[in-house]
Parts: C-alpha cells; structure tokens; sequence
C-alpha cells in the first residue's frame, strides 16, 4: 500500500488511541496536532539516517564572494539538500569514470575526499570544483520506504503523544518504539549497495 501523509498520521494516532482522520485540515484535535507537527518532523527523520531513497548526487554552485579566511571557495548548498554526506573533489579519476571519483589503481571503489566544512548553507574548501552527496527533502509520501513510514509515524506519535492523551506512560512508549523503529528502518535500507566495502579518506566533516 502506497503511503500518504494522511496514512502516516493515522498510523500514529492508531498507537495512542486516538480518532483517525480524513484530511489534516480536518477541525480535529488530532488534525490539528498532525498538521502542526508533520513538517518538521519530516525533516527531523529525514536527517536522522542516510534513507537511500533521499540520497542525492549534485554539483553545488561556486560564490562568488570567498570565505574571510582558511579556505579559498565557497560553495552554495540547495535549499532542499538537509545534510551533506560527502564531498569530492573535481578531477578526474585515473580510469576516465568520471569527476569526483579519483579512484586508487586497486580498483576497490575507494574515493579520495577533501577537506571541507559545513557553515550554514555554504560548503568552505580549497576546490573549484566539488561534487557532493546528501539527503535531499522529499515530500512525496509515495517515494518514503517502509522503514521510513514507519519511523516517521511512530516519531509524530511520539511528539504528540502528550498533548492527545495526556498520558507520560504512552509518551515513554512512543518514545521508544520511534527508537526501534529508527534502527530497524536504517538497518535494512542501510543493506542496499554494499557489495564492496568502500574505505573513506575524508579528512574531516564538521556541520
């Protein structure tokens, strides 16, 4: 069944009893609550594992104007990018794969990374050319995997737990099955693309 955001919601007000609803407009006190709280925490679990289903590859875009001091470039991250994972280099790797990679002669997938740091929506190195990967916000239920439907449900479940049921008990509860589901859901979507272990030069990432 293809999740919508409606769906989610229910799915967490189901955990705590409550009434299930039509739309998050609904005049509803768990409408209410959903709509209030659906947003933000989307981006919260978005944030909270790399879900390959928001995984991104991009080429940010250089400024024109260079950090004050201690790197020579700065480059502007896209407004719906909420973290970066890695960063790369713009040469060529030795084998012709293209930008980026710059892989060793051994052939194990390893990619040579550069130093950079996160500062507000900016990356700061000393590259002209960078490519990068991060979590992208997606908003299209449909595109969410289960693992991640159901963390984001028991996440809402956990925010709004307290203020639906009045309950500290149920809140612990939500707490921890947000918890369980979190770990369950990045362990399996954390098994696709592993067939070679990929070793990382990253010499620092600081956010």
């Amino acid at each position: 069944m293809t999740a919508t955001t409606v769906s989610i919601c229910n799915q967490a007000i189901s955990w705590l009893g409550g009434n299930r609803i039509i739309s998050l407009d609904d005049e509803t006190v768990e409408a209410r609550l959903c709509k209030a709280n659906y947003d933000q925490l989307l981006d919260v679990v978005l944030e909270a594992k790399a879900w390959t289903f928001a995984v991104v590859r991009f080429k940010p875009a250089q400024l024109s104007e260079t950090p004050e001091y201690g790197f020579s470039a700065a480059f502007a991250i896209p407004t719906d990018i909420l973290t970066i994972l890695q960063v790369s280099g713009g040469s060529v790797s030795a084998d012709g794969t293209g930008p980026g990679l710059a892989r060793k002669s051994a052939g194990n997938g390893e990619e040579q990374r550069i130093l950079w740091q996160r500062e507000g929506q900016t990356i700061v190195c000393d590259e002209q050319t960078i490519y990068c990967r991060g979590i992208k916000r997606i908003v299209d239920a449909s595109k969410f995997s289960p693992g991640f439907v159901q963390a984001l449900a028991a996440r809402i479940a956990r925010e709004i737990a307290l203020p639906l049921s009045q309950s500290q008990t149920l809140e612990d509860k939500m707490v921890k099955k947000y918890n369980d589901a979190l770990a369950d859901g990045g362990t399996f979507d954390g098994l696709q693309g592993r067939s070679n272990k990929v070793i990382s030069n990253a010499l620092t990432r600081v956010r």
